[in-house]
């Protein structure tokens, strides 16, 4: 597993994100698919050319998904630390909302017609782990192996905001992909990047859940979020977000410790160079471009549906 592979990983989603987007919309196929089936095809949409990088890996899933054992009582700090990077998920979140929509809020609205359990159980959990399996997994390890660990780390999560496709996605995710990596990197394991992600959506989908609310509901609360007041919040939450940004690289040093590899941590910046020569290349180029060019899209398309 290289850097190159990584790249040819992401473009694979791409194309295919690309492909399948085209034949919703261009053919009848887009009408006879419900929740449900969208659900799993976007999973799909991950698992696929997962399988098939790893089929040319000519390695166990072990290595390649970097699926090693975490001791038991760092998973609460692990919880601990993401939940402290919310504050700042949420500035990142608001400061977008200026010229865009809520992205994650309008797919959580769109699965909400389906039964809590199954919204849970993909929403929650089943997303975070393949994604993971993708991005913390086969292109971290193929980054890490070519690049050092700083390298890794940014360029692993620029991918993982890229993935999503739209800017108001692209920009929070970018920042948890970092938090998710550097987990990764101080536990030499998956597994925490997963629990982390998991904790994450978890969030959003119970509070939809446990809230009760109806779509229509959702999206009144959202029209009545004035730019003042979006302002206002962002400057407060801004003030938060600071401290607890602090408080969680905090937690990852103590994750580390506990982990015995706080030297992974430090050398995430004492090793910022490759040794190994280029970490970017064609294939990561393609799927990069792919997702800039998604991401303009959308913006254009919004532009113009809010000036009509």
């Amino acid at each position: 597993m290289n850097s190159k592979k990584s790249g040819v990983l992401f473009m694979l989603i791409g194309l295919i994100y690309v492909a399948v987007e085209a034949v919703l919309i261009l053919t009848p196929y887009g009408d006879k698919i419900d929740t449900m089936g969208s659900m799993v095809l976007s999973e799909l949409m991950i698992i696929v050319p997962c399988l098939l990088v790893f089929a040319f890996a000519h390695e166990g899933p072990v290595e390649v998904f970097a699926l090693k054992g975490i001791k038991p009582g760092t998973i609460p700090f692990i919880i601990i630390a993401t939940v402290l990077l919310f504050p700042l998920t949420s500035c990142l979140n608001m400061s977008t909302l200026f010229f865009t929509e809520n992205r994650a809020g309008e797919i959580f609205v769109q699965l909400s017609d389906v039964p809590s359990w199954m919204f849970v159980a993909f929403a929650a959990v089943a997303g975070p782990i393949f994604e993971e399996l993708a991005f913390r997994g086969i292109i971290y390890r193929g980054l890490r192996k070519d690049g050092s660990a700083l390298q890794a780390v940014l360029i692993s999560a620029l991918l993982f905001g890229l993935f999503h496709m739209n800017l108001n996605q692209m920009v929070y995710a970018t920042a948890l992909g970092i938090l998710f990596a550097l987990l990764r990197e101080t536990t030499g394991s998956v597994l925490a990047s997963i629990i982390a992600h998991i904790t994450v959506n978890s969030e959003g989908v119970l509070s939809l859940v446990l809230s009760g609310m109806e779509a229509e509901e959702v999206e009144e609360a959202e029209q009545l979020l004035t730019t003042d007041l979006l302002s206002q919040a962002l400057a407060l939450m801004l003030v938060i977000a600071l401290f607890g940004t602090a408080l969680a690289l905090g937690m990852v040093i103590y994750i580390a410790k506990r982990e015995g590899k706080l030297d992974r941590l430090e050398g995430v910046l004492t090793n910022a160079k490759s040794e190994h020569g280029r970490v970017v290349n064609v294939p990561m180029i393609i799927g990069s471009a792919i997702s800039v060019a998604c991401i303009v899209l959308l913006l254009v398309l919004q532009f113009l549906k809010d000036k009509a």
